[in-house]
């Protein structure tokens, strides 16, 4: 008799209540999960980031060292954005010192200015077209006594508004990064909030 109810009990299932309280609890835990992973993609786009620049800046060294200490001739960005010069862009320039490797002027985060840029010098980086083919002396940079281990040579892209070539229409990236990254002219990189980027740019 016993075990009759007891095979009944098992057929039932979970109750309603039940039910709701796993419901809850799996809720709770995505609540608590999405914000951890978003912050752990943020976290390893930056790294990513990071590790390209530090890449570049490396390639950039090695430029200047067999140039007179003069930085890569080339535009702050490939065609189609719009440049005031006809120079390589800086993927073009570096490309003998970093043996063809293309892969570290893409960031992770970045979905729309890299696959804006022509065939064979595309980039996630901004470079400083104001020290191309030119020391940090030979610039006006001094003169706002700016020194040389704040002088930027390339930076994300993301949070700026770029122009392109014919029909001049400009093409605004948004903020992939909750800190963009900056190669800076003595070779080490940083990183900055939003925050200090607009306070920067007032």
């Amino acid at each position: 008799m016993l075990l009759g109810k007891a095979r009944r009990r098992s057929l039932h299932g979970f109750t309603l209540v039940e039910l709701l309280v796993v419901v809850s609890v799996i809720a709770m835990l995505m609540g608590i999960l999405v914000p951890v992973l978003s912050r752990a993609r943020q976290s390893a786009y930056r790294v990513a980031c990071l590790s390209n620049l530090r890449q570049v800046g490396l390639a950039v060294q090695m430029y200047r060292d067999e140039n007179r200490a003069k930085f890569p001739l080339a535009r702050y960005m490939p065609s189609p954005f719009i440049s005031i010069v006809d120079d390589p862009a800086l993927p073009q320039a570096l490309q003998a010192h970093l043996g063809g490797e293309t892969k570290v002027f893409k960031c992770p985060g970045d979905k729309v200015v890299y696959d804006i840029c022509e065939d064979g010098a595309r980039t996630s980086y901004a470079y400083n077209a104001e020290l191309a083919g030119r020391e940090p002396d030979e610039t006006w940079f001094p003169l706002r006594r700016i020194r040389v281990p704040e002088i930027p040579v390339l930076r994300d892209c993301d949070g700026y508004t770029f122009i392109l070539d014919p029909p001049h229409e400009p093409i605004t990236a948004p903020f992939f990064h909750v800190r963009r990254n900056t190669l800076f002219a003595d070779i080490h990189v940083d990183s900055y909030s939003k925050q200090e980027i607009a306070e920067d740019e007032r």
